[in-house]
């Protein structure tokens, strides 16, 4: 019809177009209440809660070790999504108190200086300690030192097993230390030039690795370097005592 001329409405069209504008009105004329007229976006999007578009109530999935809750598996569901705490065989998230505790245990290592070994080396048949070719640091004479090794060990033979050392390029050295899988203390009596310890183990075979951790503690009486050594405890033909690539040493000057 042209605009603006008037138009007759029949007695059924007048009052379908009243319904209408009624239901746009709503009875307290806040809008809409007959959610058929809208689409269900635009139903969710006003407030109203259970008609958000069938695609965003998909099921949902998580990778570990974020963990999504089975039973309700759609978006108003009160679906929920949460991560364990971790454990010795499950990922997960770590609490105030193991942060701490971690802290705690770590405080040397995160201080200290740390060197790793960059390839295997290997004493052959010989019961004279060898100087290992990376594990090894500058001392100044009358600091004290704190050193604390992850050493990776192997051995041909039970019988001629590793021996390992410490030594000092120029002077002696007082100190005292252990270390787990070998056979006592390393000696504090008096000032000396090495100290020694043998493997206490019954290893066989350069493929058996052993790990093991040395702390030591020592005061230098000259500058030099101080060095980790090895050997054969008892040399004889074939036998060889092997120390590993990616072992490593980490040192404080505590002075």
């Amino acid at each position: 019809m042209p605009k603006g001329e008037l138009v007759y409405l029949t007695s059924f069209e007048l009052n379908r177009l009243k319904a209408l504008l009624n239901n746009l009105a709503g009875a307290g004329g806040s809008g809409l209440t007959d959610h058929s007229k809208l689409t269900n976006l635009d139903y969710a999007h006003a407030g109203h809660s259970g008609f958000e578009p069938a695609a965003s109530k998909g099921n949902l999935t998580a990778a570990a070790p974020i963990v999504f809750d089975n039973a309700r598996q759609v978006i108003g569901g009160a679906a929920q999504v949460s991560i364990p705490k971790a454990t010795a065989s499950v990922d997960g998230y770590i609490d105030h108190n193991d942060f701490a505790t971690f802290q705690a245990g770590s405080g040397f290592l995160n201080d200290a200086t740390r060197i790793t070994k960059s390839a295997d080396q290997d004493v052959t048949n010989s019961s004279t300690l060898v100087s290992d070719n990376d594990l090894y640091f500058s001392i100044t004479a009358s600091h004290r030192y704190s050193v604390f090794c992850h050493l990776i060990l192997a051995q041909s033979n039970a019988t001629g097993h590793v021996k390992i050392g410490f030594y000092v390029s120029s002077g002696t050295m007082t100190g005292t230390g252990n270390a787990t899988g070998f056979s006592g203390p390393f000696s504090a009596s008096g000032a000396q030039t090495t100290q020694t310890m043998d493997l206490n183990t019954q290893a066989s075979d350069l493929n058996q690795i052993m790990g093991i951790v040395v702390a030591y503690s020592f005061i230098p009486s000259s500058n030099g370097t101080f060095y980790l050594q090895f050997a054969n405890t008892n040399a004889s033909s074939g036998r060889i005592s092997r120390v590993c690539k990616n072992s490593r040493m980490y040192y404080n000057d505590i002075t």
